[in-house]
């Protein structure tokens, strides 16, 4: 062991006796008492640290978490969560499907104003699917105009493809 390792633990000593009395004497100044503690702290981190990148001892300035119990004053409860509720069950899927179908039938004779008031985010999605768009739960991030307007022009191209082909058949 390296002479400099007892000095340096005898000052980490006389560090923490600091603290000790330093945080009885500023107990009547919460904020200077609180700096002095942080200052304090912060240099016995460091010689803490000097030691333990020598020695690989442990020190007592490790950072040790704690399980989070309260947030302000309000205790926090740990529940597990039933990840089934989030899944969605092929009824749920079939019915969007079929929204989605109802809604693709007559989306481009509505107005953007009433698509967008009476179908929610996943059921324009779901149409723009229908109509061969990229699109994807979280793409794109917003549900505008622009975007009702983009499904439209690409609903009216695939029609038109559609019509083209039994033309050709």
């Amino acid at each position: 062991m390296h002479a400099y390792v007892d000095n340096v633990k005898k000052a980490i000593e006389i560090l923490n006796n600091s603290k000790k009395e330093l945080n009885e004497l500023l107990l009547p100044l919460p904020y200077l008492n609180d700096r002095s503690n942080h200052v304090l702290q912060s240099l016995i981190g460091g010689l803490s640290f000097t030691i333990n990148a020598v020695s690989g001892q442990e020190s007592e300035a490790s950072f040790k978490p704690t399980p989070l119990t309260h947030v302000i004053g309000l205790s926090v409860e740990h529940q597990q969560t039933d990840i089934s509720q989030a899944i969605p069950t092929k009824p749920d899927v079939d019915d969007l499907r079929e929204r989605a179908k109802e809604a693709y039938a007559n989306f481009n004779t509505r107005k953007n104003k009433d698509l967008l008031e009476s179908l929610t985010d996943l059921e324009i999605r779901a149409v723009a699917k229908l109509a061969g768009m990229d699109v994807s739960i979280t793409e794109p991030a917003k549900i505008d105009n622009a975007f009702i307007d983009k499904i439209k022009a690409a609903i009216k191209t695939k029609n038109e493809l559609d019509e083209a082909k039994q033309k050709t058949v």
